[in-house]
């Protein structure tokens, strides 16, 4: 939302797979876990700043796209003799909504999508974007 805001969107449909979120984005449920109280204030302070916002449940059985990676996710084999690394899971002082870090680590003051919207502006990919960022822009 903050990226179509940058853009100079006035009017956005938000579809999304999780009916709990959508509910709780139009305003018909509350928002119970405080972890993600902050988050929502962030999104009704967004979306007073359109004229429009609606909210809509795509099932994800209608989710072509998000189904066809949970079903690749599912189907992946990972051999007994493959060793994985373990992922280090750190707890941010700040929400994500507010975290915006470069590959260092370090905060840039950018938002995060930042290089989308440079790359939809200017049509260019940032300078040290890889073929695979430059097949996800």
């Amino acid at each position: 939302m903050e990226a179509s805001l940058e853009l100079g969107a006035k009017r956005v449909e938000v579809i999304g797979d999780s009916n709990l979120v959508v509910v709780q984005a139009r305003g018909d449920w509350k928002v119970k876990k405080d972890m993600l109280k902050l988050y929502h204030t962030v999104l009704e302070a967004l979306i007073r700043q359109f004229d429009f916002v609606s909210f809509t449940h795509t099932p994800r059985v209608s989710n072509r796209f998000a189904d066809a990676l949970a079903t690749l996710a599912y189907m992946v084999e990972i051999s007994l003799v493959f060793t994985m690394l373990p992922l280090m899971i750190e707890q941010k002082v700040k929400p994500a909504c507010k975290c915006t870090f470069t590959k260092e680590g370090e905060d840039d003051g950018k938002p995060w999508y930042e290089d989308m919207r440079k790359f939809l502006e200017e049509g260019k990919y940032p300078s040290k974007a890889t073929s695979k960022d430059k097949m996800a822009l």
